[in-house]
């Protein structure tokens, strides 16, 4: 009997002394879980998607939240009841040499409290709107990831495309200046205008430098928004949206009830609140239920004879500690307070911060729609001065001169289309994102 006993207990103890050995952890998660919403397909670049693809999976801050979003969650599945037992084992032997005794214990323990006074329940809801906020913040934070990566895409891709026409610019005032150290020398020309257009050579010089520095760093910061640590293997950068997606306007009005942002933070008002009502209720009387069932013997009475089982109903009067409690309760009060503050604030910003993107988008359209007039008018002009260079009506200056003007625009250009993708984006993200059946 002694040998089966054992062999029953002795896996249990195998089982709470052992522990698994720490797994590593995915430096990026599945690729299931972290689809772009269907609203970015309106910009039709399949990079731009492979890119919130990576962000959203590989990026450190993101998995943090994610994990941290989890574990509260978890919480809400500990039970109410809380279950405790032990083993004990005891070897004892006289002194003037007698027979070793051995005793052994089994004690098995079940708390309950009773909730009368709702008491319990306050602070399951608080861990309820404690993973709710959880949750939530990751939503946002993956939401201002989406929008960070695509400007910064954006960015990039503006860069570099400024850079080529940058190099075009240098290679026009090259032949201008040439152009004029020709005039120079036959007497037409002053040697102020020469000066002139070596600084003006020279500024492209620079500016050309700029933009490649400009460039890199733009790179630079989004690969680390990827979590990459070089940028040689970002994907090639392709022109910039000549279409984007729309935004109803109808959107604007419903922006802060869908932003994850207002929601997280509301969630965090409603935690508090809770906990600030089960601190006014811990003064109350408390009933508690607890069972007992355990054996103790030499042999535990033949493993199970001789078992006791107790039951038990406990009272606690916490409200005799009557100080305590009611620092707490005024300590969960101005916390909820303060939180209801922060929850306005947040409200009000929201509020700017959508004022501040409809105008930029607004004003963003409109600065793209008067460059797109103004390049036209400077292509026209270049294609006359074309004409009368190929005629001889007129000398290559004209046309260099029109070349480089519609370079300056075309500069521009590019800058609108980056500002307009931008803001719209910004617009995007101040509103909460799009919903799944309006952005399909």
């Amino acid at each position: 009997m002694k040998k089966r006993w054992l062999g029953l207990v002795w896996p249990l103890c195998l089982s709470a002394c052992t522990s698994m050995p720490p797994q590593a952890v995915p430096l990026c998660a599945s690729a299931a879980a972290a689809e772009p919403e269907p609203w970015w397909r309106g910009f039709d670049d399949p990079a731009l998607l492979g890119l919130l693809d990576e962000a959203r999976r590989c990026n450190v801050r993101l998995a943090q939240l994610r994990l941290q979003a989890d574990r509260w969650r978890l919480q809400l599945d500990m039970p109410d009841w809380h279950p405790s037992g032990g083993l004990a084992v005891d070897v004892s032997r006289p002194l003037d040499g007698g027979a070793a005794q051995r005793n052994h214990a089994v004690d098995l323990r079940v708390k309950y409290e009773l909730d009368l006074w709702g008491r319990v329940a306050r602070g399951k809801e608080a861990e309820a709107w404690l993973a709710r906020a959880g949750e939530l913040d990751w939503r946002a934070l993956r939401l201002s990831t989406s929008a960070e990566v695509a400007i910064r895409y954006w960015q990039w891709s503006a860069l570099w495309r400024e850079a080529l026409l940058a190099e075009q610019a240098v290679m026009l005032q090259i032949s201008l200046l040439r152009l004029h150290e020709q005039a120079q020398a036959q007497g037409a020309l002053a040697d102020r205008e020469v000066r002139r257009t070596r600084l003006a050579l020279n500024d492209a010089y620079e500016w050309l430098s700029t933009l490649t520095r400009e460039r890199d760093w733009a790179a630079n910061r989004l690969a680390e928004l990827l979590e990459r640590d070089t940028i040689d293997d970002l994907p090639w950068p392709v022109a910039l949206p000549e279409r984007v997606p729309e935004l109803a306007s109808e959107l604007a009005a419903e922006g802060l009830m869908r932003r994850p942002d207002i929601a997280a933070a509301a969630a965090r008002v409603a935690r508090l609140l809770a906990l600030y009502d089960q601190a006014r209720l811990n003064p109350l009387p408390r009933i508690g239920l607890s069972g007992r069932l355990g054996a103790a013997n030499s042999m535990l009475t033949e493993l199970w004879g001789g078992t006791l089982a107790v039951g038990a109903i406990g009272l606690e009067l916490p409200f005799l500690d009557w100080r305590r409690l009611g620092v707490a309760r005024e300590q969960a009060r101005l916390e909820w307070e303060a939180e209801t503050l922060a929850y306005r604030h947040t409200v009000k910003q929201a509020l700017r911060e959508t004022d501040d993107a409809l105008r930029r988008h607004r004003q963003a359209r409109e600065d793209l729609r008067r460059t797109d007039d103004s390049l036209d008018l400077a292509r026209r002009s270049e294609h006359d001065a074309q004409l009368a260079y190929a005629t001889g009506v007129s000398g290559r200056e004209p046309w260099l001169q029109a070349q480089i003007a519609r370079l300056q625009l075309e500069t521009a250009r590019v800058r609108q289309l980056q500002a307009r993708a931008s803001s719209l984006v910004l617009l995007y993200k101040a509103l909460g994102g799009v919903p799944v059946d309006e952005a399909g």
